[in-house]
């Protein structure tokens, strides 16, 4: 037998029996008092646990709006230094551009100039080559025309005459 059915009979007998219902209804009252009130102090205990480790609601949304505003932030400054280095290429592309123009104009000046000097070069040669070719035809002319005297005198002057001259 367990305590309370124990304590339940003795009950009954100091009572009687006619008061056997009202007995039961005690010590079921008896017994559910203190499970109640020990549930009722668990449930507490444990609502109140949960209560010290939930975050509210208004702080959950200011967590959430803080890590949202940190992640703005953050995606803001990623975004700046992007742009910046964005500015830095388009900067580089610029000069690139800036020092391909002066090259192509100093090569466009240097292309007229050198047009210009190139047609002269080429009629100073071509009047170099005339009078190199003159000079040339002079010198043949001349040349040959040595060549045809000295044969002509040579053929005058007879063969004895050249053996008696080298004898002498």
């Amino acid at each position: 037998m367990t305590t309370v059915s124990l304590a339940a009979s003795r009950v009954a007998r100091l009572f009687g029996a006619e008061h056997i219902v009202d007995v039961g209804l005690i010590g079921l009252i008896a017994l559910a008092l203190p499970l109640s009130i020990w549930a009722y102090l668990l449930g507490r205990n444990h609502q109140l646990a949960q209560l010290e480790s939930a975050t509210p609601p208004a702080l959950r949304r200011a967590h959430r709006l803080h890590d949202q505003a940190k992640a703005l932030e953050d995606a803001m400054h990623e975004a700046t230094l992007m742009a910046d280095d964005l500015q830095e290429v388009i900067d580089a592309e610029k000069r690139l551009i800036t020092e391909l123009l002066e090259e192509s104009t100093e090569a466009r000046r240097i292309a007229e100039i050198e047009s210009g000097q190139l047609n002269a070069l080429l009629a100073h040669q071509e009047r170099q080559q005339r009078r190199s070719t003159l000079r040339e035809r002079w010198i043949n002319i001349a040349v040959a025309a040595v060549s045809l005297v000295a044969g002509y005198l040579l053929n005058l002057v007879s063969p004895t005459f050249l053996k008696d001259l080298l004898h002498h």
